[in-house]
């Protein structure tokens, strides 16, 4: 997939880029394909930490589509591209950087979610307990260190 056999070849048989023995080989379609794919994920991750940085109240249904396309797209990928031979050379190492990005963005926003997550549970059981409380008449309360009435 990679080397001259991807250049097109004009029809009259001259190859319409530069001659095998450039030694600069244009990237083969499968390492266009994955860094499309890993710059339509690093897109929705920069969509998604917008969006928390605001704080929009409202739902994740676009971010969450387009980050679950771009999961499909690269586990497509990966079923039918040698990643071991795309990780070769000066577009593997372009790649390894693209692909430690990605990872570094993803631990960000498991990072961002969770701690949203956890304000979400925080402020519910706040809400839960002021309703508990709100509710009740005293009658089951518990007895505070000045008798039932002295809390």
């Amino acid at each position: 997939m990679s080397g001259g056999a991807d250049r097109m070849v004009a029809d009259d048989g001259r190859r319409d880029e530069a001659g095998p023995f450039d030694g600069d080989d244009p990237p083969s379609a499968a390492h266009v394909a994955l860094k499309q794919a890993l710059r339509r994920l690093d897109a929705a991750l920069d969509a998604e930490s917008a969006f928390l940085r605001q704080g929009l109240a409202g739902n994740f249904d676009e971010i969450t589509r387009q980050k679950g396309q771009c999961l499909l797209d690269l586990a497509r990928l990966a079923r039918v591209v040698d990643v071991q031979a795309l990780a070769t050379g000066e577009e593997g190492d372009a790649l390894r950087r693209n692909v430690r990005h990605i990872r570094a963005r993803l631990a960000d926003s498991e990072a961002t979610l969770a701690r949203y997550l956890d304000a979400a549970r925080e402020v519910g059981a706040i809400v839960s307990e002021g309703m508990r409380m709100a509710e009740s008449d005293g009658t089951y309360a518990e007895a505070g260190p000045f008798g039932r009435y002295g809390r």
